[in-house]
C-alpha cells in the first residue's frame, strides 16, 4: 500500500502539502506524549494510557508521511512510464505490462487496519467524556456510542481481512490477452496459492466502473457508478480460466482525470470453510486491435450448460408453469434483504442526525430539507419490503398484477402491443448491478415486469421463460 499522487500537483508539491497535513498529527502526538508523562511521574494511573494515545497519534503521522515518500517516488516512475509508453498505455504499470497482475486483498487489508485503529482510537477516547456528561444531566451525549459501535464493526472488518488473507495468500491473474479490448476480449488464467475447498464453484465478476469524485475538503466524496457488469460460475478450484467478450461500445481504462476514471475490475468469489474466498484485481482493457483473439471460449466446459440451469434453491422468485390463468411469475416483497438491511440501517443513522437538529435547535429549514429526503428513502424502504409483483403471460397477453398484499393494480397488454421482451441494468448495491426484465411495447415505451433481480443468470432464464409462454412453446 501506498500513496499515489493523482493531482493536479506535483509530486513534490504534494508530498508539501502532506507534510502541512499530518503535521498538527505530529505536534499533538509529542504533546499528549508529554502530558501523559508528566503524569506519570506524579504517579498518576491513567498517565500511560495518554502517551499510548500520544504514541499512536505520531506513528499514525510517521506511517502516513512515509507512505506519501513512496508514493513521490512511484508517482515519479509512472510519470515516466507514462512519457515512455504513450502510445500503449496499459504498459505505464508494470503488472499490466508483464501480463501477471495481483490482487488487491493484502493492501485492503493494510487499510482496513488503519482505518479501523484511527477511528477507534478516536471514537473510544469519547466514552471517558460519557460519565462525566451524564452526571450532569446531558443525555444527549449517549449518542456518541454510535461512533465506539462503528468501530468494533470496523475491527471485525480488518479481523476478517486478515483472516481471509492469511488463509488464501495472494491471488495471480497471468493474462492471455495484453490488454483486454473492447470489441474483443479479456482472456486469462487465475492462479490461488492453493486449492479452493468449494463446492459451489468460483464466482468471477467483470465490471467497468466510472468512478467519480466530487467537492473539496470535508465535503469530498467518491461513487462509483457501474456501467457494465458480467458474471459467470465455474466448477474448478485452481487454474480458473478467464475469458470475457468486451461490447465495443464501452469507455477503456483511463485514470488520466482523477476525479473522473474509468476502472475494469474482475472479482472472484467462492464459498468455503469459515471465511469465503474473495479478491479483486485491476484489469487493463484498451482499444486496441488483437494480433491473435483466442476465439474458443475455454470456461464452457466448467460452467453448467444453460439449458440444464435451474434457479438456485434459496430464490424467492418463483414461476408456476401450470398455474390457474395460465403461467405466473411470482415476485414477492422482501426479495432482497441485505439490500433493504442497508438502507434501513442509514435512514435510522439519518433519523439521528434529524433528531439530534431539533434538539440542538438548528434552523428549521434543516430538519425539513432532511426529513424530505428521509420520506423518500422510507417510501423506497417500504417499496423493497412490501411491494410484489404477478406476471401472468399467455400467447394472448401479459398481465401484470402489483401492489401491496391484496390491494393489487392490474394492467393487461394485448399481444399485438408487445415488441420483446429485454433485459436491462437496475439499481445498483455496492459494487453489484441488480437487473430488471423489462417489457418493451410497439409504441416505444417499456413497462417493468420485475425489479431488482441479484443474479443475472436467473434474470436471463426468466426472461426466456417469459419468451416461451408468449410463444405458446
Amino acid at each position: 500500500m501506498n500513496i499515489q499522487f493523482q493531482s493536479n500537483l506535483k509530486p513534490k508539491a504534494a508530498l508539501g502539502c502532506l507534510t502541512l497535513f499530518l503535521l498538527p498529527f505530529f505536534l499533538a502526538g509529542f504533546g499528549i506524549i508529554a502530558a501523559g508523562a508528566r503524569k506519570v511521574f506524579r504517579g498518576e494511573k491513567d498517565g500511560w494510557l495518554i502517551i499510548g494515545f500520544g504514541l499512536f497519534f505520531a506513528a499514525f503521522a510517521g506511517g502516513f508521511y512515509w507512505l506519501g515518500i513512496r508514493g513521490t517516488k512511484d508517482s515519479a516512475l509512472q510519470a515516466a512510464r507514462r512519457e515512455q509508453f504513450a502510445n500503449e498505455p496499459w504498459k505505464i504499470r508494470e503488472d499490466w505490462a508483464t501480463g501477471r497482475i495481483r490482487s488487491t486483498n493484502k493492501s485492503g487489508q493494510i487499510l482496513a487496519w488503519v482505518f479501523a485503529i484511527f477511528w477507534n482510537a478516536i471514537a473510544w477516547s469519547v466514552v471517558f467524556i460519557i460519565p462525566k456528561e451524564l452526571a450532569k444531566g446531558n443525555r444527549e451525549v449517549l449518542i456518541a456510542l454510535l461512533f465506539p459501535a462503528v468501530g468494533i464493526g470496523l475491527l471485525i472488518w480488518a479481523i476478517r481481512a486478515t483472516i481471509r488473507q492469511r488463509k488464501f495468500g495472494e491471488t495471480e491473474l497471468v493474462l492471455q490477452t495484453i490488454p483486454g479490448a473492447v470489441g474483443g476480449v479479456l482472456a486469462g488464467t487465475l492462479r490461488f496459492q492453493q486449492p479452493l475447498v468449494t463446492m459451489a464453484g468460483v464466482n468471477l465478476r467483470l465490471s467497468c466502473i466510472n468512478r467519480v469524485t466530487t467537492g473539496t475538503g470535508k465535503n469530498r466524496s467518491t461513487h462509483n457508478h457501474v456501467r457494465w457488469q458480467e458474471e459467470q460460475t465455474l466448477q474448478k478450484n485452481q487454474d480458473v480460466p478467464v475469458f470475457f467478450r468486451l461490447p465495443p461500445d464501452l469507455p477503456v481504462t483511463d485514470s488520466s482525470q482523477p476525479n473522473n476514471e474509468i476502472l475494469w475490475q474482475l472479482e472472484a468469489r467462492a464459498e468455503t470453510p469459515g471465511v469465503d474466498y474473495f479478491a479483486t484485481l485491476d484489469v487493463p482493457v484498451f482499444a486496441v486491435a488483437q494480433p491473435n483473439p483466442p476465439v474458443a471460449d475455454p470456461t464452457t466446459a466448467f460452467r453448467e450448460s444453460p439449458a440444464l440451469y435451474q434457479p438456485p434453491a434459496n430464490s424467492r422468485v418463483r414461476f408456476d408453469q401450470f398455474a390457474r390463468g395460465g403461467p405466473t411469475f411470482h415476485f414477492p416483497p422482501a426479495r432482497n434483504l441485505g439490500a433493504a438491511a442497508g438502507l434501513a440501517i442509514f435512514a435510522l443513522i439519518w433519523s439521528g442526525a434529524i433528531w439530534l437538529m431539533i434538539v440542538k435547535g438548528a434552523p428549521v429549514l434543516f430538519p425539513i430539507i432532511f426529513g424530505l429526503f428521509e420520506v423518500l428513502m422510507l417510501v423506497g424502504l417500504a417499496h423493497m419490503l412490501l411491494w410484489g409483483t404477478r406476471v401472468i403471460i399467455t400467447p394472448g397477453e401479459v398481465r401484470l398484477e402489483s401492489g401491496i398484499g391484496s390491494w393489487r393494480r392490474v394492467r393487461v397488454i394485448p399481444r399485438s402491443e408487445i415488441a420483446e421482451f429485454k433485459l436491462a441494468a437496475g439499481m445498483q448495491a455496492g459494487q453489484r448491478l441488480y437487473h430488471d426484465i423489462k417489457l418493451h411495447l410497439t409504441t416505444g415505451k417499456s413497462v417493468t415486469l420485475a425489479s431488482s433481480l441479484p443474479d443475472k443468470r436467473e434474470a436471463e432464464w426468466l426472461l426466456d421463460r417469459m419468451c416461451e409462454c408468449l410463444a405458446g412453446r
